[in-house]
């Protein structure tokens, strides 16, 4: 153990980085790759081609305080798509490792059984 990690009680991974950090970057270059090709949609794609999917039931999981995926966003769809229902989680903003949008999109697959 180096002295930080004795000092903090904490075990040393034996020379292998942490595996958060890994996953941190490979999350990043995943997100910067759909970012820098505009999710690889148009502006108000979604909508205008709603056509295409709208014959498909949906759940929309959105959080209310979702900062990236605004919940008006998540309204409009949800309205103009017949088989959909909109779930706004309170106190929750994008993250799907959110507790609350955790737990929606677990009663949400566990109804699709």
């Amino acid at each position: 153990m180096d002295h930080l990690g004795k000092r903090l009680g904490r075990p040393r991974d034996h020379g292998r980085e942490p595996r958060a950090p890994d996953y941190a970057r490979a999350f990043a270059r995943l997100e910067n790759h759909y970012f820098f090709n505009n999710c690889f949609l148009d502006e108000g794609q979604i909508l205008r081609d709603l056509d295409r999917i709208k014959h498909l039931p949906a759940t929309i999981i959105q959080g209310r305080y979702d900062m990236v995926c605004p919940p008006q966003s998540a309204y409009e769809l949800a309205h103009a798509w017949p088989g959909c229902e909109l779930r706004l989680v309170p106190a929750s903003g994008h993250a799907m490792s959110e507790p609350r949008i955790s737990a929606e999109l677990v009663r949400i697959m566990d109804g699709l059984r």
